[in-house]
């Protein structure tokens, strides 16, 4: 059982360890679903799209930490959908250890530290994270080969 009163929110300011540590997070978290959805882990690739994102978004990147140990992190940004000419909080880099789901963390964090209109990506082939996001309100509003694009509102 997870003590929530252990658990703190700490800001990333983009410096390399911060990004390494998000990077072993990002691998251990996801490598399952993304070899069931494309066939392969790609460590270059991943690195690389990593790397992109993580420029755009350090600024506001937490990482999740328990017992003073990075077990996740997130992101929050606001972005304008310029096809709607609205704004959504667009969420991130959104990945807990797997040894911290299932306590009620992940959907603890989207109640309360992520605004009720938001957005975010998961991967299409991923079970795991479809029931996860539906449970929290998320509906699917579009999708590609690869992702499927959710909303709250």
């Amino acid at each position: 059982m997870v003590d929530y009163n252990k658990l703190s929110l700490q800001l990333c300011f983009g410096l390399e360890e911060e990004f390494q540590a998000l990077r072993q997070l990002h691998k251990v978290a996801m490598i399952d679903a993304v070899v069931k959805s494309i066939g392969e882990w790609n460590d270059e690739l991943q690195h690389k799209r990593l790397l992109k994102n993580f420029e755009k978004s350090f600024k506001s990147l937490t990482f999740i930490e328990y017992e003073n140990k990075i077990i996740g992190s997130i992101n929050v940004r606001e972005e304008l959908f310029e096809d709607e000419g609205r704004a959504f909080h667009y969420v991130e880099h959104f990945y807990l250890y797997p040894e911290f789901q299932k306590y009620g963390i992940g959907s603890w964090l989207l109640q309360n530290h992520v605004p009720r209109v938001s957005r975010l990506s998961y991967l299409k082939h991923d079970e795991k994270a479809s029931r996860f996001y539906a449970k929290n309100g998320f509906e699917v509003y579009t999708q590609d080969d690869y992702q499927n694009y959710a909303q709250r509102t």
